[in-house]
């Protein structure tokens, strides 16, 4: 079997006499509570998923990782893996700290032998290929530069999910399995998304053809649930293992988010690697999107240019015709079924699910009874419409007349109006851009519990920040955030103020007020735009409600449009 990444798996997990002896003052220490990514990155590193990586990157690692995607050492690693806070606070050099879970429960201990400032906009620029205002959920940057801390870590107490636990399993474990299956060829194939008839058909291509063993890394996270519930996801890959269990490993990757840009397939190189598998199995979808198209490809070619140094060949495959190339030279035997198959493009497999249908999958008994959850029209599914604009705006009396129309469709809605918000929970706030935004994202954070359980929720804050509403943006499943700009200038706003707040900030008696001495960034691609000079919320209630009927979120009422 394959060498892990750089020679040996990192394994920075406690043993009993390590960890009592750090558990002991654990609750002596100073605490740093890790967000969800920071504890999967917590958990990747401690494990050795990101071997040869063995702490949250110091700022040598970081700058070098950025410009030549390498580590201080020389070794080839894409993407940047750090911890960062937004304030230190009493944070200090050489400290010791302990590392909390999101839910206040310890799992690490480390000691703080560098302290730097991050430059999330070079990170969006040279790791991700984007501006950091359309970086989407993969990049996990947020909105504000923020500190980084880096030293010694140990996991004294990582822990496990409730969901599919017999599927998280180390890269040492993963080992264990496939050397009892005795075969030395391993292909790694990272799913993301629903399966469908040609996964069966190319995995079992693939895997015919190269004599392998298949392991199969779903990539579910929170943000990225993308088309169809990520249990029934992880239902529909069981069963595709089980169909050949004596050739197959399914094992979860704890990872935050799946990564995205030109360095995606070298991240996941890195990974299959040190869990045992030489191939890569990377597939092309039918793309309507030419920039995606065109990342897919530098990220290919990025990788075939480091592939002897990865030691993983790809096997390229494209999903929409089932033609299977070999490490992107000659071409293989296709399925023979493949005529017979049906496979649903994107746009397709939306339209499909809007109005009650069941997407296909891989045309066996045992794996089509999976997705009976599937059935879920998307007319009853979560959604947000998120209003954003100048104070005095309109905000909240459209979100008031949509709240009405919506409810006389039948939909039970949640209304998150912005001034009721901060008198209960965001009461303490201030209006600095660090209050404003975790403020935002108190109310993201709210709308995102709704949409998961399927309930509508309509939100009106000023939100004058881009990249906040974005991060809230990435709470929510694809397709379910809805960005409504309202669109009113500002001299019709200040006429409205009833409260005088626009007066008394253009005497000065008011600090900070968005849209006289704070900025207001405007949408730059919201899903709609409305005015309030010369209409009344009802008429642009309508609009939104024929656009949500449009998307498949509601059903048609008769004269609700006319």
């Amino acid at each position: 079997m394959i060498s892990a990444f750089g020679g040996s798996l990192v394994d920075l997990r406690a043993s009993c006499e390590e960890r009592a002896e750090v558990w002991c003052r654990l609750n002596d220490l100073l605490s740093l509570q890790l967000t969800a990514r920071s504890l999967c990155d917590l958990e990747s590193i401690a494990t050795g998923v990101f071997s040869p990586l063995s702490r949250f990157m110091g700022q040598a690692s970081y700058q070098r990782v950025l410009q030549e995607m390498r580590l201080e050492d020389g070794s080839l690693f894409p993407f940047p893996v750090i911890l960062t806070v937004e304030e230190l606070g009493s944070i200090r050099l050489d400290q010791e700290i302990a590392l909390r879970s999101p839910t206040n429960n310890v799992v690490g201990w480390m000691r703080v032998e560098e302290i730097f400032e991050r430059n999330p906009q070079a990170e969006a620029r040279q790791v991700w290929g984007s501006d950091l205002e359309g970086l989407p959920c993969a990049g996990g940057i947020g909105s504000s530069a923020g500190y980084c801390l880096s030293g010694p870590i140990l996991a004294v107490d990582l822990p496990r999910s409730a969901a599919f636990p017999e599927l998280q399993q180390t890269p040492a474990e993963v080992r264990q399995l496939l050397l009892r299956m005795g075969n030395t060829n391993v292909i790694a194939f990272h799913a993301t998304g629903s399966i469908r008839h040609s996964d069966e058909e190319m995995t079992t291509s693939a895997v015919r053809d190269a004599k392998a063993t298949l392991l199969i890394h779903p990539v579910v996270s929170e943000c990225e649930r993308g088309d169809v519930d990520h249990y029934v996801r992880l239902r529909s890959y069981k069963a595709l293992a089980d169909k050949n269990p004596a050739a197959t490993v399914l094992s979860l990757l704890p990872t935050a988010q799946p990564v995205s840009g030109p360095r995606k397939m070298v991240w996941q190189s890195i990974i299959s690697r040190n869990y045992g598998a030489n191939h890569l199995l990377a597939v092309a979808e039918a793309a309507d999107d030419e920039a995606a198209c065109t990342m897919g490809i530098r990220a290919l070619e990025l990788q075939r240019a480091h592939a002897q140094e990865l030691g993983v060949q790809v096997i390229e495959t494209h999903r929409d015709s089932r033609r299977l190339y070999r490490n992107g030279n000659g071409r293989a035997a296709a399925s023979d079924r493949t005529a017979s198959s049906s496979v649903l493009r994107s746009d397709e497999r939306e339209r499909h699910l809007s109005f009650g249908g069941l997407l296909e999958l891989p045309n066996t008994r045992e794996i089509s009874a999976v997705p009976v959850a599937l059935r879920m029209p998307k007319r009853k599914t979560g959604f947000c419409v998120w209003f954003t604009g100048l104070p005095g705006a309109g905000k909240s009396s459209v979100g008031e007349a949509l709240r009405a129309m919506l409810m006389e469709q039948g939909r039970e809605v949640t209304l998150l109006d912005g001034d009721v918000v901060r008198t209960h929970l965001s009461k303490g706030l201030g209006f600095s851009q660090s209050d404003r935004d975790t403020n935002i994202l108190r109310i993201g954070f709210v709308a995102s519990e709704v949409v998961k359980h399927q309930g509508a929720v309509i939100c009106a804050a000023v939100s004058p920040y881009r990249s906040t509403r974005n991060q809230v943006r990435t709470m929510m499943r694809k397709g379910s955030f809805i960005e409504v700009f309202v669109d009113t200038p500002i001299g019709i706003c200040e006429l409205r103020d009833v409260k005088g707040h626009y007066a008394k900030a253009r005497a000065g008696e008011l600090r900070g007020f968005t849209g006289v001495d704070d900025p207001y960034e405007a949408p730059a691609d919201p899903e709609i735009t409305i005015g309030t000079s010369d209409c009344v919320p009802a008429d642009n209630a309508r609009l939104i409600v024929k656009y949500l009927f449009d998307k498949g979120f509601l059903s048609e009422s008769a004269g609700m449009f006319q």
